[in-house]
């Protein structure tokens, strides 16, 4: 087994892994308590293997804010990472976060706790919409290629 596949054991987590692989949509929900205390790294972990079965390495970017069918999460810190990869692990396909909110490096974090978009405007440090936004998009594209991802441009 690997390293994340010990941690997630070690962790008490089997069972939920077990469960989203069957689709028990009942289980996961009720693990949902346990999931709000379990092991972050953990967690994380999981989140992210189920992210790679969900998806793939494909991160979808928004340049333009969130379409109307997202349901971005919001938040800072550790608590923006668990309700990430409690979201990929109990809803799966679509969890996205806003870095305009949280930051490049924690959405640059978060895509390893299961996030698979990204949703932004293109603005520069300051907060002022771009004139051209070419930058911007290149330094978001490099931001998931250095997590190993592909960035999806939708």
């Amino acid at each position: 087994m690997s390293l994340a596949g010990d941690a997630i054991d070690r962790a008490g987590l089997g069972d939920v892994r077990d469960a989203r692989r069957r689709g028990d949509k009942t289980a996961l929900e009720a693990s949902i308590p346990r999931l709000e205390s379990a092991d972050l790294l953990a967690l994380g972990a999981l989140a992210d293997a189920a992210r790679t079965e969900d998806v793939g390495d494909d991160v979808r970017i928004h340049l333009h804010g969130s379409p109307s069918d997202l349901a971005v999460l919001r938040g800072r810190g550790l608590e923006l990472l668990r309700r990430v990869a409690i979201a990929r692990i109990t809803r799966g396909a679509r969890v996205a976060v806003d870095f305009n909110e949280c930051g490049f490096e924690l959405a640059q974090i978060a895509l390893g706790f299961g996030a698979s978009e990204l949703v932004g405007l293109a603005l520069s440090k300051r907060g002022l919409p771009l004139a051209n936004e070419t930058s911007r998009e290149k330094e978001i594209e490099g931001l998931v290629q250095r997590c190993k991802r592909k960035p999806v441009l939708a």
